[in-house]
């Protein structure tokens, strides 16, 4: 045939749309795809014999490479057979939790940092809301080289999975009794966000090993990262949402008859707006457990705690009151209280002097009835509580 002959053929061939053209390449390797994840769960042994068999009756199924890539000693370096397959694998069903899962396996053990960590972020994204945990292959590794040369790398792309990877090593560590996931918060905490949740879990996991003030740094490197006021006590305006942290308010909400009290955050009208404030009402019942606590991480020294109240229909001196103790103690730290009327309103200041001793390593600060008596017989009466401050004196 002449040349002039093939132009001829080539102008009389029909001619694809755009749509045709655009959506050829999708449907050729989405078809595979969707095949491959359909057969997945049917896949044959991971034996190569059989894989390979099963790779020649069905050639564009992802399952037959990934049991081949599987095939084998897990611990052993994978063959280059194996490297291929799931290549192959990953080609024919790029975003399968499987495959996602065997590749960043299979390049850590053959020392692929950077292709496993590739891999480790697809998987991230299609694992959510599976049965595969995206993180287990990084468990197998924690404390070898692999290890760290990934965690290394994902710092350095600032990986936006890392927050979600600080509370997965947090749970890890609970378990295992390491910390890792510490080393590993302060690490990212320095160069990108951080989710409260990963903070919390950190602050707790501290908290279980009874490092109290290493804790209580975790928890003003949360306020800071979110911007809020950092004091002795936090939130003691009860302006922001509780967080859940123990260096937090924890705020029983109490049961009127069960535990003789109903306790909440609520907004209440003043001078100069509408601000926020706790809430207490007593029912008369015996009161059951502190209704508002707060753990503290004060350094030894003097200080001054004061909080202003309006306290409604209390018998005299038998108004709720803050009590501070040593954690593992019972003995009440304040001095007697010096109260002050606020001009022109319902409210009055207390004040109480406090010393923290080198042994009183954290502390409790809780509202509560001021005496065993008036805890067992109840109260009757509303309190309002706020502007709770501890300031240190020179």
């Amino acid at each position: 045939m002449y040349p002039a002959e093939i132009l001829q053929l080539e102008r009389n061939a029909p001619r694809r749309s755009r749509v045709t053209r655009a959506l050829l390449p999708v449907l050729t390797w989405f078809v595979p795809a969707v095949i491959a994840l359909t057969l997945l769960s049917r896949a044959p042994a991971h034996t190569s014999e059989v894989a390979s068999e099963y790779i020649q009756r069905a050639p564009f199924d992802a399952a037959g490479y990934l049991a081949l890539a599987t095939a084998g000693d897990a611990s052993s370096k994978p063959t280059p057979e194996q490297l291929a397959a799931i290549n192959v694998a990953l080609h024919l069903a790029p975003v399968d939790p499987a495959v996602l899962d065997a590749a960043t396996r299979l390049r850590l053990t053959a020392g692929d940092v950077t292709g496993a960590f590739v891999a480790l972020q697809t998987l991230l994204d299609a694992a959510r809301g599976g049965d595969i945990d995206p993180f287990a292959a990084l468990d197998e590794r924690v404390g070898e080289w692999a290890w760290d040369e990934l965690v290394d790398l994902a710092l350095t792309k600032r990986w936006h999975g890392l927050g979600r990877y600080v509370e997965h090593l947090c749970g890890r560590d609970n378990r295992s009794g390491q910390a890792r996931s510490l080393r590993l918060l302060l690490a990212v905490a320095g160069s990108q966000h951080l989710p409260p949740s990963a903070f919390l879990c950190v602050e707790r996991l501290l908290l279980q090993q009874s490092q109290i003030e290493t804790a209580y740094q975790v928890r003003l490197l949360a306020a800071t990262h979110q911007a809020q006021r950092v004091d002795y006590i936090f939130n003691g305006d009860f302006e922001l949402p509780l967080s859940g942290s123990a260096f937090d308010w924890t705020i029983q909400p109490g049961g009127e008859f069960r535990e003789g009290f109903a306790a909440q955050v609520t907004p209440y009208a003043s001078a100069d707006g509408r601000h926020n404030a706790l809430a207490v009402r007593f029912t008369g019942r015996p009161v059951r457990g502190a209704v508002a606590t707060q753990m503290l991480a004060l350094p030894p020294g003097r200080y001054q705690l004061s909080y202003k109240a309006i306290e409604e229909n209390f018998p005299a001196n038998l108004a709720p009151a803050w009590i501070l103790t040593c954690l593992g103690g019972d003995e009440n730290q304040l001095s007697a209280a010096l109260t002050e009327p606020i001009a022109v309103s319902r409210w009055v200041r207390r004040s109480f002097d406090l010393r923290i001793s080198k042994q009183c390593v954290g502390q409790r600060l809780a509202l509560e009835p001021p005496t065993r008596l008036a805890k067992l017989e109840g109260l009757r009466g509303t309190v309002i509580v706020d502007d709770v401050t501890i300031s240190r004196i020179p």
